[in-house]
């Protein structure tokens, strides 16, 4: 059968108790159109995250429903005109805020009913036609606090369009403009962060001068006074800061991780220490973004750096003293874009989704460092034995099927009553790509 035409490697590693990760591969075309955004939340509020995308040239918000045998593609909102821009999750996954081609307001859309009833900013909150946003983020408390919810665009001008956003259990939401802060600088990748102490700080890479800057909002002060334009230097002792993004944890070490594209490093700053900075320099040649989540088995946070045509995960940051561990997860033959990590079947272990530059597919990597062992009955397919040395056996209905090489070349076998037999025995790991009536999966295995 031939064989994927976008090279994508997998590299098979072992972290602690020698656990293995294995990624099953879902991939969702959409036509002939190339994907604009991406974003994830769960508005229906099944305790599933869903995968929410828009594409070119339509007026369409689609989304992957995550249902019990995987993700079901359907059409989640539909405008006359134009075609949407740019969409996000807001308000911890229950609600959706997008942008529109050609329009500079900002639509929220409240997803926790049964009706899907859309909020949308009205009046002073429309900016002029000829600013278009580029960009939407917002801030939220960990914990549910009225009224201290902050939403910002970024427009092609590099100004910040800054909201407060009241959420109710009512079914409203009401959006309250505060002001516009122009940047004399070109912004990276922004995140935020809530203080305890009822602060929320937009935290801002500021590529053009190497610094790390912050937006600040004390809601112990009137609400409804505007943001301080007079941003706070976090960090002045940087290169080319791209994107940053705060990690959450239980112990409270709460922290904000900055990638640097110029010094091919991430710092790493305690929030609650007044900063305090740790580096870690990688081998990177064009990092734009970095997520995380709990890839292997170890309990701490690992971090996913987009980088190029690359996807690095790099492990061991909490040991700092140790010094971390960077390995190539994904090269494809395209920039990758829209890179999101998230928990799709809460079993405690990240799932990875993007697309690539100008592609028209969302690929999903569901981590199966659990599953693969002993979720076995609820696969559509299991391999065995995995690591092997001479065969495998596949188990499930199945109409076609092909193996290859991590180069893409196809591996020559030979089958019967589902196992298969390899005529040649090489070393390394193997994709393994399943298909029944065109549901189709990828797995990896090893031969050893």
């Amino acid at each position: 059968m031939r064989h994927y035409t976008l090279l994508l490697v997998f590299l098979l590693f072992y972290m602690q108790m020698n656990a293995q990760i294995t990624f099953d591969i879902s991939e969702f075309e959409f036509g002939q159109d190339s994907i604009v955004s991406m974003s994830v939340g769960d508005p229906d509020n099944n305790l599933k995250d869903d995968i929410f995308i828009t594409v070119a040239d339509k007026n369409l918000v689609y989304k992957l429903q995550n249902g019990t045998n995987g993700f079901t593609k359907t059409i989640y909102l539909s405008k006359d005109e134009p075609e949407l821009f740019r969409i996000v999750s807001l308000n911890g996954g229950d609600d959706i805020v997008y942008t529109e081609k050609g329009k500079s307001d900002i639509h929220l859309m409240y997803g926790k009913d049964d009706y899907y009833v859309e909020k949308r900013y009205w009046g002073a909150l429309e900016l002029d036609s000829s600013v278009l946003l580029k960009s939407i983020g917002s801030v939220n408390p960990e914990e549910y606090i009225y009224s201290n919810i902050l939403l910002y665009g970024v427009d092609q001008n590099n100004t910040f369009q800054i909201y407060r956003v009241s959420a109710s259990s009512f079914n409203s939401i009401a959006p309250y403009f505060q002001n516009s802060v122009p940047l004399d600088f070109s912004p990276g990748k922004s995140c935020g962060y809530y203080f305890d102490n009822r602060v929320s700080r937009i935290f801002i890479p500021d590529q053009s001068n190497g610094k790390l800057k912050a937006l600040v909002k004390n809601w112990n002060i009137d609400p409804n006074i505007p943001i301080d334009k007079n941003m706070e230097i976090i960090d002045s002792k940087l290169e080319k800061p791209v994107a940053c993004m705060t990690v959450f944890s239980k112990e409270k070490d709460d922290v904000l991780l900055l990638l640097d594209a110029s010094s091919s490093a991430v710092y790493k700053y305690y929030i609650n220490e007044n900063y305090r900075r740790e580096e870690f320099i990688l081998e990177l040649d064009n990092p734009s973004q970095i997520a995380a989540g709990l890839i292997d088995n170890n309990d701490l946070i690992d971090l996913l750096i987009l980088d190029g045509n690359k996807l690095w995960l790099v492990t061991d940051v909490h040991e700092s003293r140790l010094g971390v561990s960077q390995t190539l997860l994904i090269e494809e033959a395209a920039p990758l874009k829209n890179l999101s990590v998230f928990d799709f079947n809460k079993d405690g272990f990240a799932d990875i989704i993007y697309n690539l530059q100008g592609g028209n597919k969302i690929k999903v990597l569901k981590n199966d460092l659990i599953s693969s062992v002993t979720d076995e009955n609820q696969d559509l397919w299991v391999i065995k034995p995995n690591p092997t040395n001479a065969f495998i056996r596949v188990e499930g209905v199945y109409d076609d099927l092909s193996i290859y090489d991590v180069k893409g070349n196809n591996v020559k076998f030979s089958t019967e009553n589902n196992t298969f037999v390899f005529e040649e025995i090489v070393k390394g790991q193997y994709i393994i790509k399943i298909c029944n009536r065109g549901n189709c999966k990828s797995k990896m295995f090893l031969i050893e």
